[in-house]
């Protein structure tokens, strides 16, 4: 168990009661940082890492993969990461060729 989760509750307790700002502050930036979503999983971190590789490939291969992705794991962390390849590669003008 990552100790963070142990550590929230108390941290947002200590929140609420104190009314020093930088303690306020120091706080709100723990507790933000707890916030992002860690890869704990290794099948998870492999699908970042493909996903990541078929951005780099650009190909039309990797854009139909990349679109699977996104539905077939729509709401999920692999689903949003495959999303954003594809919006970073529209950016980039880069288009699967016919």
């Amino acid at each position: 168990m990552h100790l963070g989760l142990l550590a929230e509750p108390y941290l947002r307790e200590a929140l609420k009661e104190t009314q020093l700002l930088e303690v306020r502050k120091r706080l709100e930036s723990v507790l933000r940082q707890m916030a992002v979503p860690l890869v704990s999983s290794r099948d998870l971190l492999r699908n970042l890492r493909c996903i990541g590789i078929m951005e780099s490939i650009a190909s039309a291969q990797a854009h139909t993969c990349l679109n699977r992705l996104r539905a077939e794991f729509k709401g999920t962390i692999e689903g949003e990461a495959a999303q954003a390849a594809l919006k970073r590669l529209a950016i980039r003008k880069i288009r699967p060729e016919p």
